[in-house]
């Protein structure tokens, strides 16, 4: 986006006026070499800079600023971290050969990750903390997924029973149904209330989609958490199965043990050679940097000191040490066994 395109997008001078702002915030970070960064430390800028307020209403108003050039704007959307958010990548496509679906498990609330892990690490699916209403990466994330043609995407929402749980899930859908992306609510649901006969509580006053949902269920809300986490594993490991080739994955699981196990032995023997290897190279290594260090140490004092990482690269000839480690190879493997 052009510095220009802010007049276009907003028609509210409030918001352009932010907007050119925020343009600002980030070139004078990136001048600094800073390139990664929070939608909170921009914010904090604009306060410190006097455009903003650090007051609850001007941070939704700033929120709703950021949500549109995000969307307008990759490269400044690529800049933005987001840690209240993450995607805990446990899914291994080995494990998934044959498999029509793709799935991922999104969760709504962080204290739940350690029940839900344990099933999405079985199944090596990624799980994603959506804390509230998931941020514009993680939608973006979801929307640019290249997928192998003919695998569906499919999306298991877990989330609470009450005004806010219900607008997210309706809301990821819209968002993503456009996508060809299948969002389906495994957990809180309306029946699982009545089925496990969850203790309620009161939907929020002062949510506005509370007098909605009220008129439509009545005035009952419920945690995810009221579940026992038992029986939330069992709800989604079963729903998980539904999206799942059971025999292409017990076919995929076997052909990886047989790699692991390959693979183990394979260290087992070679676990000595490795050793003497390591030395041999370590010691060519250390006399070769040594023998410049003296030099150079002054230099890399420096920057150390400017909180640069130091590197040896430039202290020793590789090519010489590998051709070294491999004569030395050749010689133990000529050695005859005992």
């Amino acid at each position: 986006m052009s510095r220009r395109e802010p007049e276009l997008l907003f028609r509210s001078s409030w918001r352009r006026r932010v907007a050119e702002a925020v343009y600002d915030v980030v070139e004078d970070f990136v001048r600094e070499g800073i390139t990664n960064f929070t939608v909170r430390q921009i914010f904090y800028q604009l306060v410190s800079r006097g455009i903003l307020e650090s007051t609850r209403k001007d941070y939704k108003n700033f929120d709703k600023v950021m949500v549109m050039l995000r969307e307008e704007d990759p490269r400044l959307d690529s800049m933005i971290v987001d840690d209240s958010r993450e995607v805990i990548e446990d899914y291994n496509p080995r494990f998934w050969v044959g498999q029509r679906n793709y799935t991922e498990v999104w969760l709504e609330k962080l204290a739940l990750k350690t029940v839900v892990r344990d099933v999405t690490r079985r199944f090596r699916v990624n799980l994603v903390i959506c804390r509230g209403y998931p941020s514009v990466t993680i939608l973006r994330r979801a929307k640019e997924l290249n997928l192998p043609r003919g695998v569906r995407y499919i999306i298991l929402y877990l989330g609470d029973w009450d005004p806010s749980g219900e607008d997210i899930f309706r809301w990821i859908n819209e968002e993503l149904e456009p996508f060809n992306i299948v969002v389906r609510k495994v957990a809180l649901t309306r029946q699982q209330v009545i089925t496990y006969r969850l203790p309620p509580r009161v939907p929020k006053r002062d949510d506005p989609r509370t007098p909605s949902f009220v008129e439509r269920y009545g005035e009952v809300a419920v945690e995810l958490d009221a579940l026992h986490p038992r029986v939330l594993r069992d709800i989604l490991r079963m729903e998980l199965l539904k999206y799942i080739d059971v025999e292409a994955m017990v076919d995929a699981e076997v052909e990886e043990a047989v790699r692991t196990e390959a693979r183990s032995i394979v260290d087992e023997i070679l676990k000595p050679l490795r050793k003497q290897l390591l030395t041999i190279a370590e010691e060519s290594i250390r006399r070769e940097v040594l023998a410049r260090l003296s030099i150079l140490k002054p230099e890399m004092k420096a920057r150390l000191r400017a909180g640069h990482e130091l590197t040896i690269k430039n202290l020793y000839r590789r090519e010489r040490i590998q051709q070294h480690v491999t004569e030395a190879l050749v010689k133990l493997l000529s050695k005859p066994s005992k």
